[in-house]
């Protein structure tokens, strides 16, 4: 599957032949227990035009984002490995956030980054196998809580510092979550449970 790919990545490493050509690869789907990414094309612009990624579909959890396009002005790409850094996402998944993003398409593994100017970060590491490590700094709660539609029901607000943890078994699911959330709070929509100005520290396993 790759070799042609490499082939015409080769060809564009060439004196005299990059900066007149621009290279278009369909590198198709990438299945991982925690996401899906469906309709993943590659653009290479000619010399001193930023790569292109092109995103049909994107599923995690119950969220699903679709024609999305990531703009690299820092690109790499060989041997199924896609490097993009210092990329903006259009349209936003998160509004004015930069992303950094390795994808290993053989391994069915990754690194996503995503800063945002109020000094937010997320870092998401997928791991071959199901397992999925997640870091966040600084995090607007409500910011992310639409990813899982249960969660958003409560209406979170605060900012949470900590890592979640989770692995997908073959029959069951694991999840861990520790941390701290700061001024924190939910509401229901019938009013009758509600709380604000919560600090909580957190340490929760879950299957």
């Amino acid at each position: 599957m790759w070799a042609p790919a490499l082939l015409c990545f080769l060809v564009l490493l060439c004196p005299g032949v990059a900066g007149a050509f621009a290279l278009r690869l369909d590198l198709g789907h990438l299945a991982h227990p925690a996401f899906r990414i469906d309709g993943l094309k590659l653009n290479i612009g000619t010399e001193g035009a930023p790569a292109q990624l092109h995103i049909a579909r994107f599923s995690m959890g119950a969220g699903r984002w679709e024609q999305l396009r990531l703009t690299c002005p820092h690109f790499g790409f060989g041997d199924g490995v896609v490097r993009c850094r210092g990329a903006l996402v259009v349209p936003g998944m998160i509004e004015r956030a930069g992303v950094d993003l390795h994808l290993d398409t053989g391994r069915r593994s990754g690194h996503l980054r995503l800063s945002l100017p109020d000094g937010e970060s997320l870092n998401i590491v997928a791991l071959a196998g199901g397992r999925v490590q997640v870091r966040g700094s600084r995090l607007t709660v409500g910011r992310f809580a639409g990813w899982w539609p249960q969660f958003a029901l409560w209406h979170p607000t605060g900012r949470f510092d900590g890592r979640i943890d989770y692995v997908a078994g073959a029959r069951e699911a694991r999840m861990s979550i520790s941390g701290r959330l700061i001024d924190g709070g939910f509401a229901v929509a019938n009013g009758l449970q509600a709380a604000e100005k919560l600090v909580l520290d957190l340490d929760v396993h879950a299957r």
